[in-house]
Formats: structure tokens, C-alpha cells, sequence
């Protein structure tokens, strides 16, 4: 159902359904059919943003009449597929068939698709309107930089963005084609125009789309979150479609021959050197006068194009990274080594998270099901206190200043001894069982005799565990006692008929020695 939203987004935005079509890669029909469905259920954008995919579906097919109809083919790749030697329209039925079980017919397929063949035509020279598009690519060719202090040589890549109309361009280098690198070229593409256009006209690169599929492109979420910042559309060029990209190829040519040619015998050694020297070569470039039209690429942008383009946003924008992740049954989800809460009930499902170098956000259906700060500390987690059941909550809260407050409530000698058990050790969190366990005692025993008791208990010692020890004391009554009877050996655990002794491994050696 996200392809529902940006279909909303984008008609509010004044984008035609042709447009829309391109934008999403679905087909006119189904933007049409989407948008009455919208219409009829009175449903905006700002009222699709907050729903889960399951209640678009059902307010948008209550009865869900539109899985009853045959499923039909991409004719696209039907058509394409047919092109191909040896291949006939019956081999590629029985495919399509046997992946569709309740698709159209083989007489219905053939008529289908001679009606699609009639609708084709062929390539048309595009015009470009000012503001309307901008073509994002990155060039073939590199430029190694040098690093000083190892000799290590990295190539950087060259980021390439034009204008449609007014062929206005820009370059930058950055040290790889990864997706940060991608979103933070877009924008820095952006400022340079000083505004935003309608469409950002992309290549298939992996930066940009998840899925490289030449009828459906599937458009990264990050570069999504994006496109919504800076409310630009984002159109992935089809795959072996050069004409459809043909502006920012002439542009990657032209700045090949006229900047990366110019610094191919010059030597950088950082990539803010080598942008310095591009910035320089390529204000030459847009002021370079066109040969067989009037004036150059910087007096069409500034004299027809940067008035149509939009504002730039106040904000700025902060780049989110997504991943799928599946909640672990401590109920955290892990992100880059470091681990995060979502309410326990959400144990076992599978979410996606957002995560940019402030905030980590966690959704289940598109509905945010927790939010943390982000943190950078390796194998630690950000836990809530609201994600944990009610037994973990109750454990979490317990702390030493606290533990040291009830301990003082039942008397001076509990609370000494308290203090004693949580110096034990370089870890204090791991005396807590200990000291709540004894603090406990208190319900069964009262605060008298528990007091009495650590007070024994502290001033012979305890080689054993301070809760046994204590528990030890107060079953049999020894709290009572006057501190000279008291003894260490009093204070032993009890034994009973599961704890064999050393009396047991005695006599097993005596017999073992017997029967040699």
C-alpha cells in the first residue's frame, strides 16, 4: 500500500496521471483506478500517512472485488520476452500461466497482446520544461587521489547533475557510490541550483533502487524519505533505455572531456582539493557559450530555470538508513552492533527500522512502535522500561541507593550488611539477587529478627552466601542467641537428604579401594 500513498502525495502535488505513472511504474489504468478508490473513500494523503497497510486495504477494498479479477500479464516484458529467438507467444503463456494459475486464457492472451503491440511507438525526441527535470548520474571514468602519509591511491567517483531545460550542470567528487554518498550528492546538487525541480530523473544505479526491474523500479526508502523532504518525484530511467537519461549522458560526457580530461595529468591528494579544482572548472564550463544556440548554461538557468524552481526547505534533511530486523525474545532489535527495545509483545515479528546519526525509530505495519536516541557504544542496549514485562520492570527497578533504603528501613545492622555485600566484587549490579532476597526476608520474618540477624551475621563473618546465611539463621532461630554462643559453624546451611557431605565420598573411596 505504499505505492497508494506516493500516488496520493503526488496528485495533490498537481502531478497527472501520465506523470504518476512514470513516477511509480504502474500503469495509468491502475493510478486511475487507485485515485477513484481514494475518491470515493474521501481519503487524503495526510489521512493515508498514519495507517497501517492492512487498514488502507480495507477501507480502500472493503470486499476486496479486485483479487476476483483474471490476473493478466506485464505486456512490457511479454513484449520483450517475444523478441527473443525461438521464443513464441504459446512458451510464454505456459510461463506466465504456471506462476498465475487463475490468469486470463490462452486466446485471451493472444488477443491482448496484438491489441498492446498496436498501442507502441516509437522514440520521440523529449522536451524539457524549466523546473521540470533534473537528470542524476555518476560518470564512468575516476580520478585517483593520493594519500600522503601511506601512498594509497582511491579513486574517487564523480557525481554528475543537469538540468533538462537549460542543461544547467553540476559536478562533485565523493569516495564512493554508496547510498549516503548518493543522497548527500542530491543535495548538495540542490543548493547549488539554489531550488528544488519536479522530477529528479535517475540511472538504475544501486544507490537509488532497491530494484533495478525495467517496468516496476523498486526506489530505495532512504532516498524515499528523501524525495518527501525536498517533495521532488523521483523517476527511475528504464533499464537499456538511453533516451530517457540522454541529458545527463551528454552531460557526463561533457564534463569528461572538459574537466576530468583537463585534470588527468594533475595529482590531489584529498577529495576536497580535487572539488576545489572541479568548482573552478565547471564555473567555466556553464559559462561556456553554446555553439549553435544563443548564450551558455548559466544565463538559460538564471534567466528561465531558477525562477521555476521550487523553494528549498527550511529544515534540512537528515539522512535515515533502513533495515528489516526480527525482534529477539529479550524483545530488541540490534542496530550496528548496538541493541534496541520494542515493547514485548512485539517478540518474534518482524519490523523495519529507520536510523539516521540521531534517532533510531521502529515501525511494525508503517505504525512506530518505538523510538530511541542513537546510540554508538558496541554490544550495549537502550532499554525501555515500558517495553519490559511487568517481572523484568520490577527487577530493573531496583538500584543501590534504592536497595540501600529498604535495607535501612528494617535497621542499622540490615543496612551494614547490605553495604558490605554490594562492595563485594568489581560488579555491585551482580550483588543485587543477594540483597533483595534479604531484604525480602522482612515480609516471613519481620524487621526485628531480620536485623538481629545481620547482626550476628557481620560480626563473625560469612564465608558462605549472605541471603542462605541469613535465611539459615532466621529457620532455626539462632537470631536469639547471645553474640558469645555465636559461631560460624551455626551459621552452615542446613543439610538434608539431598546433599550427600563429605561423610558420602568417604565411604564410596573406602569401597572403591576395597574392590581393587
Amino acid at each position: 500500500m505504499d505505492i497508494v500513498k506516493e500516488i496520493a502525495r503526488l496528485s495533490e502535488r498537481g502531478q497527472s496521471k501520465s506523470e504518476i505513472e512514470k513516477v511509480t511504474g504502474v500503469t495509468r489504468k491502475t493510478v486511475r483506478g487507485y485515485l477513484d478508490k481514494l475518491a470515493k473513500a474521501n481519503l487524503k494523503f495526510a489521512d493515508l500517512e498514519g495507517l497501517s497497510s492492512r487498514e488502507i486495504q480495507k477501507l480502500l477494498f472493503p470486499s476486496d472485488k479486485s483479487n476476483q479479477k483474471k490476473t493478466q500479464p506485464n505486456w512490457d516484458y511479454i513484449y520483450q520476452e517475444y523478441q527473443k529467438k525461438n521464443v513464441t507467444l504459446q512458451l510464454l503463456w505456459y510461463e506466465f500461466i504456471d506462476a498465475n494459475p487463475d490468469g486470463i486464457s490462452y486466446s485471451r492472451f493472444v488477443k491482448y497482446f496484438s491489441e498492446f503491440k498496436k498501442t507502441l511507438n516509437p522514440s520521440m525526441r523529449q522536451i524539457h520544461n524549466y523546473g521540470e527535470k533534473c537528470f542524476l548520474d555518476f560518470a564512468g571514468h575516476t580520478i585517483p587521489i593520493n594519500n600522503s602519509k601511506t601512498g594509497e591511491v582511491k579513486n574517487a567517483q564523480i557525481f554528475v547533475a543537469c538540468l533538462g531545460a537549460s542543461n544547467y550542470t553540476y559536478a562533485f567528487a565523493v569516495e564512493s557510490q554508496s547510498l549516503e554518498n548518493w543522497i548527500y550528492c542530491n543535495k548538495k546538487a540542490l543548493d547549488f541550483f539554489g531550488g528544488v525541480p519536479e522530477v529528479l530523473v535517475t540511472d538504475n544505479l544501486k544507490s537509488a533502487v532497491n530494484k533495478a526491474c525495467r517496468y516496476e523500479p523498486s526506489v530505495n526508502k532512504s532516498y524515499l524519505d528523501f524525495a518527501k523532504h525536498y517533495d521532488v518525484a523521483i523517476m527511475p530511467a528504464r533499464a537499456r533505455k538511453p533516451q530517457d537519461k540522454a541529458k545527463v549522458e551528454v552531460a557526463v560526457q561533457i564534463v569528461e572531456r572538459w574537466i576530468l580530461a583537463t585534470l588527468r595529468k594533475e595529482t590531489f591528494f584529498s577529495i576536497h582539493e580535487l572539488n576545489q579544482r572541479i568548482a573552478k572548472l565547471l564555473e567555466q564550463l556553464n559559462s561556456k557559450e553554446f555553439k549553435k544556440l544563443d548564450g551558455n548554461r548559466k544565463y538559460l538557468f538564471e534567466k528561465f530555470e531558477k525562477e521555476k524552481l521550487k523553494p528549498l526547505p527550511e529544515e534540512p534533511f537528515e539522512l535515515q538508513l533502513w533495515k528489516k530486523a526480527k525482534v529477539a525474545p529479550n524483545y530488541h532489535v540490534e542496530v550496528e552492533k548496538h541493541f534496541y527495545s520494542v515493547p514485548y509483545k512485539y517478540i518474534s515479528k518482524k519490523v523495519d527500522i529507520a536510523f539516521s546519526i540521531h534517532t533510531v525509530n521502529i515501525f511494525y505495519e508503517n505504525q512506530l512502535i518505538a523510538k530511541h536516541l542513537r546510540s554508538y557504544d558496541k554490544h550495549q542496549y537502550s532499554t525501555v522500561d515500558e517495553h519490559m514485562t511487568k517481572g523484568h520492570q520490577e527487577q530493573n527497578s531496583w538500584n543501590p541507593q534504592r536497595i540501600r533504603d529498604w535495607a535501612l528501613k528494617i535497621g542499622k545492622n540490615t543496612a551494614e550488611l547490605i553495604e558490605k555485600i554490594l562492595g563485594k566484587g568489581k560488579y555491585p549490579a551482580i550483588n543485587y539477587r543477594p540483597c533483595i532476597g534479604i531484604i525480602r526476608l522482612e515480609k516471613q520474618y519481620g524487621k526485628e529478627r531480620v536485623d538481629k540477624a545481620a547482626q550476628r551475621l557481620l560480626k563473625y563473618g560469612f564465608r558462605y552466601s549472605g541471603y542462605q546465611s541469613m535465611k539459615s539463621i532466621l529457620k532455626r532461630g539462632l537470631e536469639n542467641e547471645s553474640l558469645e554462643d555465636f559461631s560460624e559453624e551455626k551459621v552452615k546451611l542446613e543439610f538434608h537428604e539431598n546433599i550427600r557431605g563429605a561423610e558420602y565420598y568417604q565411604e564410596k573411596k573406602e569401597k572403591f579401594s576395597a574392590n581393587q
